[in-house]
């Protein structure tokens, strides 16, 4: 489909989608376990990489409003290591959640 395009028009491209707004995810929160959610990610210090309203940066992706499922599934493939792409990283801190604790930042992601 890009096969024809020249330089110019992929950065042109790429320059139009990076100023789209995502799209709303239509995920309902549960309010108990985004609570939970908040506080665990703010003690595991998501904000240093992610950035404060998880918008993400450079490689670092946008977590905010991530659908749900994609979000456990990522984070669960950290904790055992089936995904591995990060340097180590976001191995090592997927590791220290708890099941429930992935449940609860899943929700208080998606729910952003």
């Amino acid at each position: 489909m890009v096969a024809g395009l020249e330089k110019e028009d992929m950065l042109e491209l790429a320059d139009f989608f990076s100023v789209q707004a995502p799209p709303a995810n239509g995920f309902r929160a549960d309010p108990a376990k985004a609570a939970r959610g908040k506080d665990k990610a703010d003690a595991t210090l998501c904000t240093m990489c992610h950035q404060g309203s998880y918008q993400g940066q450079n490689e670092i992706p946008r977590l905010t409003g991530q659908y749900f499922e994609y979000l456990k599934k990522q984070l669960t493939d950290f904790k055992h290591k089936r995904r591995t792409n990060d340097a180590g990283s976001m191995t090592s801190v997927a590791r220290t959640l708890s099941d429930e604790d992935i449940d609860d930042i899943c929700h208080y992601l998606a729910g952003l």
